[in-house]
């Protein structure tokens, strides 16, 4: 404790960055954006999420504990879909991955009998009682968003990021609501688009990153006297909603010097794809596609995805790894790192430009 006190003190009397009020500001923000879900009854919540990260522990612990919500917590993604229809949740909050793993195990049982009754089957699958499903961490695209919507389980889109504490954005239920957004901007935020980067000022803000100045001062950038927080994602905003166009890292040029909005690409590929997978062609002639060998894509497929795709983005090769490959190099979000799997299939890589 004494350890623990003396830390504190150092931090206060250093002028060290240190706040928790940022987290506190985006509770009351998403309390406030669904201030018209509070129910008489108390609602009921299974946790998946890790609670180490800032999605869960402010959307799902927190928020719900301000609302007196009773959560369940998943012993894990194996029995997670069993659960559900034990617990009977009113709300989840998940990320893309887990509804993309849930659509295609639907898919899989494509009769013209089980089209007729799909909408009670996810019902049945999601307890009975679902109200909305809050989606994070990553963008769902637009196939598995709107295959949901249609038969009836409302999405809840939102965005955001560790330094926000986390929510930027997020859609309403009902309103206010763009489904090709990732939400209208949250009460007391300024977002700016800078240099085409979502930018972000705001009380839920972080001040900075602990005894690193030099990483802290390369996060912001100063516009009409107030400082933005530079997240690193495309996009623009129009209507107050912000419409997200990919991670700026993650686009490239091929070596004819046309650019690569990977996400755009990718959001295409999951049309027919449900599948682990991942685009890459940096500096290179032409895309190929990388997944695990028991992916369902074949030619066929690649020529569906092409006839979507603009010439120069057309993929020409699909590179099979070992099953559970890209698996291991998922984040707790279920995103690919894509750095880790270019420098750990570097070499397999190499051979499809041969």
């Amino acid at each position: 404790m004494n350890y623990v006190r003396e830390s504190l003190n150092d931090v206060l009397q250093n002028n060290h960055l240190y706040s928790l009020l940022n987290i506190l500001h985006n509770i009351q923000n998403i309390e406030k954006r669904f201030h018209d879900l509070r129910n008489e009854r108390e609602y009921t919540t299974l946790s998946i999420l890790p609670w180490a990260h800032i999605y869960g522990l402010t959307t799902e612990l927190y928020y719900n504990m301000l609302n007196n919500n009773k959560i369940a917590i998943s012993s894990g993604p194996e029995k997670f879909v069993k659960e559900i229809g034990e617990i009977q949740p009113d709300m989840l909050y998940l990320v893309p991955r887990v509804l993309q793993m849930i659509k295609k195990k639907i898919e899989k049982l494509d009769k013209p009998f089980i089209r007729c009754i799909l909408p009670f089957i996810l019902r049945k699958i999601f307890g009975g009682n679902l109200l909305t499903i809050f989606i994070g961490g990553s963008q769902l695209d637009a196939s598995t968003k709107n295959f949901y919507n249609e038969h009836n389980i409302n999405i809840c889109e939102g965005y955001g990021c560790t330094e926000t504490s986390p929510m930027i954005s997020v859609n309403h239920i009902s309103n206010p609501r763009n489904m090709e957004s990732v939400g209208m901007i949250m009460d007391d935020l300024i977002v700016e688009i800078i240099n085409n980067e979502i930018c972000v000022h705001g009380p839920s803000v972080m001040k900075g990153y602990y005894n690193n100045i030099e990483a802290t001062n390369n996060a912001f950038v100063e516009k009409d006297n107030k400082l933005f927080y530079k997240t690193g994602d495309e996009g623009y905003v129009k209507d107050g909603f912000i419409f997200y166009q990919g991670r700026i890292s993650e686009n490239y040029k091929l070596s004819n010097g046309k650019f690569v909005n990977v996400n755009e690409v990718e959001n295409i590929i999951k049309k027919y794809v449900s599948d682990t997978f991942m685009i890459y062609g940096s500096n290179k002639n032409y895309n190929i596609i990388i997944v695990e060998g028991n992916s369902s894509i074949t030619n066929n497929t690649l020529n569906n995805i092409n006839h979507d795709l603009d010439g120069y983005l057309h993929v020409k090769k699909i590179l099979r790894l070992k099953e559970g490959d890209l698996q291991k190099h998922l984040t707790p979000k279920m995103s690919l790192k894509r750095k880790d799997v270019e420098s750990m299939f570097e070499k397999e890589i190499e051979k499809m430009y041969l």
